[in-house]
C-alpha cells in the first residue's frame, strides 16, 4: 500500500492444503479493504518490521512512498515469512533497477506480479532467492505504452449511469478501479467538465494519483489558493516527459477538442491558442525519441493538424504517435510517413493497438501497424497467448469482485422481467417490432405513464425525442442495469390538456418537418457544429454507421459465418479490424417519435404529452400549427411522477413475466 494507506496491489491466497482453507475470511473486497485500513494504522510509522494484527502475523517494510506487507497465519515461522518479504522487495528492486516507489511499481505492474508468482504458488512459498526470481523476468520491456482517453464520468463500467455524477462519494468508488490499472499516460475528456464538482474531484483526488501522467494540456479549473484567492490551474498536467523501460524518451500532451459545454469555473482553451503558449514551446523544445500526443479529439475533421504542425515546425522528422477519440468511431490517418493518428471506437467496445518500428534512419518512413481489437475475453486470450484457465490475474479478479459488490450495493441486478426478443436502436427500422424506439413509445410509455393516473381516460398523444433512448434492449433477463443502459436520462413528462385531436396530430409531423427543413439550411449546419462543440457526437457516429452499411450493400460482400460488428475503412494502409465482421445494419430514425394516435374524431379534446427536454421546441411548433391560442409554459402541467429512465422497467414488470 502507499503511505496514505491506499492499496497499490494486493494478492490474497487461500491454499487448499491449509487447515483453514474453507474459511471465508478476507475473500471479498469490502472485507479486504477494511482489513487493509486497520493494517495501515498499525504499520504507517517506519521502524518496526513485525507485528500481530487481527490474528495474523504481519511482516512489513517501508520503501519511500510504499509499505510492503506480508501477512501469514500466526503459526508460520517468522524468519521464513520475513525472508519471503525480503526476497520479494529485493527482486522488485533488481527488476525495476532503481529505488522502489509507487510510480515505478504502477508502471511495471506485470514485473511486480511476476515476482509474487515466482515466490508463491497458491500461497505456498517456493522461492526466496531474489536473483533467481529477477532472472525469470524480461531483460527489459519493449516500448509498450498504455494510454487512456478519458470521458471517465460515463465510462465507469456498468455502474455510472445510475449514479448522480455530482456525488463525489459514488464517483470515488468507481474511480478506485481505474486507479488500479497500470496506465502510462491519460488525458481528460469532456464528460469530466459538465459539472464543476466532477472536475474538482478529478483535480483533487484522481490526477494526483498519476504523478503527472494525467494530462489536461488545455483544460483549467478555478480554485482557491492558500490565501483564499481564486486562481486558474490545470486540472492535471500540461505535459509529461518520461522514459520507457527500454530507455526511449517520450514527450506527451493531453489535448481536449474545442469543447464549449463545460461548467462555470472550468476553462477549455482552444487548440489554436494552446499551441501559441510559452509552456507549449518549452514542452516541445527538447527533441524526444518520440512524441506521444493523446487527447479527446477525433483524428480527422478537427484540430490534430494544428498540434501536429506546431510540433513539426520544430522537429521535422521526430516520430509522432497520436491517439484520438470522442466521436465513437474507428479511424486512422497519417499526416506524413513518420506519424500515425489512431482513434479507437466508443466506450469499451474497442481497444486500439498501434506499433511503430522506430529503429530507422530519420530520412526514412516508419513502418506502422494498427489494429482495432474487439474488447472481449477471447480477443485478450488470443493476443496474450493465454487460455481461459491461465488468463486471469489476481488484480483483475479483485477488480471484477469489487464491481460485482458495487452492483449488489446499488441493486443493479434487480430483475424486472425477461425480454422476449432483441429491440435495437438502429439495426431495425422505425417503426417496426424490432425497434426499441417503437417499443418505448408505442407500448411501454403509454402503459407506464398511465399507472394510477387521473388522466387515464383522456385520449392522448405522447411525444419524445428519439435521442431519449441510448442503447439496445437484448433478449433475456432485463435488469435495472439494462434499463439504465437503454434509457439513462431522468427527464420528466409534461402535458398540455384540452387540445383538439386535429391540432395535436399536426405537432409530430411539424416537429420532424422543421428538423428536415433545417437539415437543408446553413443554419442547421451551424447548429450541428454548436451541438458538436457542446459534446454531441451522434451526427458523426451515425453517419459512420450509415456509410459502413451502404458500402456493404453496394459491394454485396460475402459474409458467411461472420458476426455483426464494425467493418472499418480508414486512411491507413492494411487491415485495421482485428476480427472480420458483417457490418451492423443501420436505419435512420426521425428526430421525434410518438405513441400511436387514438381513434377519435378531429374535434375530440386530447392531452398532448411530451418529455420536458423538448418543451421549448414543442411550444413553438404548437403555436405554429394553430392560431386560436398562444401557448406558453404556464399552460404546461406535470403528467406523471414517472421519469423517462423508469418506463421500460415498469413495462417489463407487467408484460415480460
Amino acid at each position: 500500500m502507499d503511505t496514505d494507506g491506499h492499496r497499490v496491489i494486493a494478492k490474497y491466497y487461500h491454499p487448499k492444503s491449509h487447515p483453514h482453507a474453507e474459511s471465508q475470511k478476507l475473500r471479498y473486497l469490502k472485507e479486504q479493504r477494511a482489513f487493509e485500513k486497520g493494517l495501515y494504522q498499525k504499520t504507517k510509522r517506519a521502524g518496526g518490521d513485525i507485528i500481530l494484527y487481527d490474528s495474523h502475523l504481519v511482516v512489513y517494510k517501508h520503501s519511500l512512498d510504499l509499505i510492503f506487507c506480508l501477512i501469514a497465519d500466526p503459526s508460520e515461522n517468522e524468519l521464513m515469512v520475513h525472508s519471503a518479504l525480503t526476497a520479494f522487495c529485493d527482486a522488485v528492486h533488481l527488476l525495476l533497477r532503481r529505488q522502489v516507489e509507487k510510480r515505478g511499481v504502477l508502471e511495471n505492474l506485470d514485473l511486480v506480479l511476476l515476482c509474487l508468482d515466482e515466490i508463491f504458488d497458491d500461497g505456498v512459498m517456493v522461492e526466496t532467492d531474489p536473483t533467481a526470481i529477477a532472472s525469470r523476468g524480461p531483460d527489459f520491456r519493449t516500448g509498450f505504452l498504455q494510454v487512456k482517453l478519458m470521458d471517465m464520468r460515463h465510462a465507469l463500467c456498468f455502474l455510472q449511469p445510475m449514479l448522480n455524477v455530482a456525488d463525489i462519494s459514488h464517483s470515488n468508488q468507481t474511480n478506485q478501479f481505474i486507479m488500479e490499472l497500470p496506465y502510462d499516460v491519460l488525458a481528460i475528456g469532456n464528460h469530466e467538465l459538465y459539472d464543476y464538482a466532477n472536475t474538482y474531484d478529478m483535480y483533487t483526488n484522481f490526477a494526483p494519483h498519476w504523478n503527472g501522467r494525467y494530462l489536461s494540456s488545455n483544460v483549467n479549473i478555478t480554485v482557491f489558493d492558500g490565501n483564499n484567492n481564486t486562481i486558474s490551474v490545470p486540472v492535471g498536467s500540461r505535459y509529461t516527459k518520461f522514459k520507457t523501460r527500454k530507455g526511449r524518451s517520450i514527450t506527451s500532451l493531453g489535448v481536449l477538442y474545442d469543447f464549449t459545454g463545460n461548467d462555470v469555473n472550468t476553462t477549455v482553451q482552444t487548440v489554436a491558442d494552446m499551441v501559441k503558449e510559452e509552456w507549449f514551446a518549452e514542452a516541445i523544445a527538447e527533441e524526444p525519441d518520440v512524441f506521444v500526443l493523446l487527447g479527446h479529439m477525433p483524428v480527422r475533421y478537427d484540430n490534430w493538424p494544428t498540434v501536429y504542425d506546431a510540433v513539426r515546425a520544430v522537429h521535422p522528422t521526430t516520430p509522432i504517435l497520436i491517439f484520438g477519440g470522442h466521436t465513437h468511431i474507428r479511424d486512422c490517418t497519417q499526416f506524413d510517413g513518420r506519424s500515425m493518428a489512431l482513434e479507437s471506437g466508443r466506450y469499451m467496445e474497442t481497444v486500439g493497438w498501434m506499433s511503430a518500428n522506430l529503429d530507422v534512419p530519420k530520412d526514412h518512413n516508419i513502418t506502422f501497424t494498427r489494429r482495432y481489437l474487439d474488447a472481449n475475453r477471447v480477443t485478450y486470450e488470443y493476443h496474450t497467448g493465454r487460455s481461459n484457465f491461465t488468463y486471469d490475474t489476481a488484480a483483475g479478479q479483485g477488480i471484477t469482485q469489487g464491481l460485482l459488490e458495487l452492483a449488489v450495493d446499488y441493486d443493479l441486478s434487480y430483475l424486472f422481467g425477461y425480454a422476449p426478443q432483441d429491440y435495437t436502436l438502429s439495426r431495425n427500422p422505425y417503426p417496426s417490432n424490432g425497434s426499441v424506439l417503437t417499443l418505448y413509445v408505442a407500448e411501454a410509455m403509454p402503459y407506464a405513464l398511465t399507472i394510477n393516473s387521473s388522466r387515464i381516460l383522456v385520449p392522448n398523444i405522447m411525444i419524445v425525442n428519439s435521442g431519449e433512448l441510448r442503447f439496445d434492449v437484448l433478449s433475456g433477463s432485463f435488469t435495472k442495469n439494462d434499463q439504465l443502459t437503454a434509457a439513462p436520462f431522468t427527464d420528466s413528462f409534461l402535458y398540455i390538456p384540452n387540445i383538439t385531436f386535429s391540432v395535436a396530430s399536426l405537432v409530430l409531423p411539424a416537429l420532424n418537418k422543421a428538423g428536415a427543413d433545417e437539415k437543408r439550411s446553413l443554419e442547421y449546419m451551424e447548429r450541428e457544429m454548436e451541438k458538436y462543440a457542446m459534446g454531441d457526437v451522434s451526427m458523426r457516429y451515425n453517419a459512420w454507421l450509415e456509410e459502413m452499411n451502404e458500402r456493404h450493400m453496394e459491394r454485396r460482400e460475402t459474409t458467411e459465418n461472420l458476426n455483426l460488428g464494425y467493418v472499418t475503412q480508414d486512411l491507413c494502409p492494411g487491415v485495421g479490424d482485428d476480427t472480420p465482421h458483417i457490418p451492423v445494419p443501420y436505419y435512420s430514425s426521425p428526430d421525434f417519435i410518438s405513441s400511436n394516435p387514438p381513434s377519435v374524431s378531429n374535434d375530440t379534446l386530447v392531452d398532448l404529452v411530451f418529455i420536458n427536454f423538448i418543451e421549448t421546441q414543442l411550444l413553438e411548433i404548437l403555436n405554429g400549427v394553430q392560431s386560436d391560442k398562444a401557448y406558453t409554459d404556464s399552460d404546461v402541467l406535470s403528467y406523471s411522477p414517472t421519469l423517462a429512465n423508469a418506463v421500460l422497467g415498469l413495462y417489463a414488470v407487467k408484460y415480460w413475466n
